[in-house]
């Protein structure tokens, strides 16, 4: 009988788990040595321009 494990992950590190597609994740490690910091980078861009933009 095979048992059942569960892998528990505390929950700061569960809200950082994101899902990136190979290709993306090879481009911006491609770009930089600190490719984690480059991701931040760009998304914070785009969340700042999104808030910029006005509501349709």
């Amino acid at each position: 009988m095979k048992k059942l494990t569960t892998l528990r992950v505390p929950a700061p590190q569960a809200q950082q788990l994101v899902q990136i597609e190979p290709d993306i994740l090879e481009w911006f490690q491609a770009q930089s040595g600190e490719y984690k910091t480059l991701i931040n980078s760009v998304l914070r861009r785009y969340i700042e321009n999104c808030d910029e933009q006005p509501a349709l």
